[in-house]
């Protein structure tokens, strides 16, 4: 082992950096049109079959939940010592069956759907996130092992952008198709369609994930993993407060979130090219506010921006309330993105800034369990308002105006109990899903430093020195 660490770092060659580069862009932009495609539209597929707008709401909500809570058993299977490049192959090939059953389902069952496909469509959708989210903090920590650390950060803001691009284009095509599907009355047709699509495009990216080297730390020794326990982690003030906050947020937001996308299609009766240029405006905005957010964040801090989000997310559910009008809404979605982003990013510093490096993973991963009860306390209030009668535009306020108010909670909790500010930090979010009302579901990239960090061609540790000298952890 001594030999190994006297071996100075080698350089990387520059082909092997450049295959590697074009290989991950590619899979980022297959993985973002599945996003885009598929993952989208999977609560408009449901509203297509038959169910009814109150069920719909919630396969966009309990399948999340209990993938993120199924995720953390997943993880543990990784640390068994399973490859990360099996694992994450593995885990989108569950995605594509996902995707394929759900198309197929879509094209045998009748319609209205029965209680028995309902539960079919629940299951295959949990499975799909399950999948998603176990597969996201393993292939962090095997893209980055293959990267120089120096040139990490800079390789996942380009292939963000990438990803950017691919869920615009994504979003035109799936409002083109789903367009001429309605003009011929086959807009359920066209949704099966753009789910084998998504499947397809899902299966390009594991191409592209299958040419990527071996991850280097399965061929080296690591210390063994030991798990601290998750209540030491709340004898920080932080700790607690950003926890209470990302909780009582997750809360309130989720009272109405299930129900924006069933309140368009189904109340509003929107055409699916709107539907699609109201949920792509909120991208947009959200890559238009990009530099101006982390203009705030350097100047002010993160105290001021997420002090900005929870502020701004308060009245926007409320806002729906005052018009129909399309175009009204066309200008609160554009100012939903940049609170999100706001909120989203604030919220996302705080929470990695809360714990040493090596633990940020699995505090995020529990946090992630945290949210989802957070997000069943929300639905519960949500199913109380509704009651046992069906969904009319009433009750679609009245869920409304409930969120905006619970938003007052945790604007409360971070305004008078707040961390110490945070300055001079930048962040990288992976898009993994996005949402009607302008909250997506993002999971940070750690752009890390370890000892272990090696180019695919060679199988020599770098020094101590050259350690030091890669940067910053994450």
């Amino acid at each position: 082992m001594s030999e190994l660490q006297s071996v100075p770092s080698p350089q990387p060659p520059i082909a092997d950096e450049a295959r590697l580069r074009r290989l991950s862009f590619a899979d980022g932009f297959s993985y973002a049109l599945m996003v885009g495609l598929g993952e989208t539209y999977i609560v408009a597929f449901a509203l297509e079959l038959g169910m009814s707008p109150k069920l719909a709401g919630l396969l966009a909500i309990i399948p999340v939940v209990l993938g993120s809570i199924a995720q953390l058993a997943w993880s543990y299977l990784f640390r068994r010592r399973l490859s990360a490049k099996v694992w994450v192959l593995s885990c989108g090939l569950i995605q594509t069956f996902s995707l394929l059953s759900l198309a197929l389902l879509g094209s045998l069952t009748t319609r209205p759907i029965s209680a028995a496909s309902t539960l079919v469509v629940f299951g295959i959708a949990t499975l799909y996130w399950s999948a998603a989210l176990a597969a996201g903090p393993v292939w962090n920590g095997w893209i980055s092992e293959l990267l120089h650390p120096q040139r990490r950060a800079r390789f996942f803001v380009q292939r963000s952008r990438y990803g950017e691009a691919s869920i615009v284009l994504a979003l035109i095509t799936a409002a083109a198709l789903l367009h001429y599907g309605q003009s011929l009355h086959k807009a359920d047709d066209f949704l099966v369609i753009m789910l084998i699509l998504a499947a397809i495009c899902r299966v390009l990216s594991l191409l592209f994930l299958g040419q990527h080297p071996k991850d280097p730390s399965s061929d080296l020794p690591s210390p063994k993993w030991q798990a601290e326990p998750v209540w030491n982690w709340f004898r920080s003030r932080q700790v607690v407060v950003m926890v209470a906050f990302s909780f009582t947020s997750s809360f309130a937001v989720h009272v109405s979130a299930p129900y924006f996308s069933p309140y368009m299609l189904s109340s509003l009766n929107l055409d699916y090219a709107a539907y699609t240029l109201l949920i792509g405006v909120v991208f947009m905005a959200r890559i238009a506010a990009n530099s101006m957010i982390l203009h705030i964040n350097d100047r002010f801090g993160a105290k001021t921006l997420l002090r900005l989000g929870s502020l701004g997310i308060i009245p926007i559910a409320w806002l729906w309330t005052l018009s129909t009008d399309y175009y009204y809404l066309l200008v609160l979605q554009c100012l939903s993105g940049l609170v999100w982003s706001c909120h989203e990013l604030g919220v996302t510093l705080y929470l990695l800034e809360s714990m040493q490096p090596q633990q940020r993973s699995r505090l995020l991963s529990w946090v992630n369990v945290f949210n989802s009860f957070g997000m069943l306390l929300g639905i519960g209030v949500a199913l109380t308002i509704i009651g046992p009668e069906a969904l009319d535009q009433g009750r679609y306020f009245d869920l409304f105006t409930a969120s905006s108010l619970l938003r007052l909670i945790p604007f409360a909790i971070f305004l008078f109990w707040a961390p110490d500010d945070i300055t001079g930090r930048r962040l990288i979010l992976r898009v993994l899903g996005l949402r009607a009302q302008g909250q997506a579901i993002l999971r940070p990239i750690l752009v890390k430093t370890t000892r272990l960090a090696q180019w695919p061609v060679e199988k020599t540790r770098p020094t101590e020195s050259a350690d030091k000298n890669s940067g910053p952890h994450d």
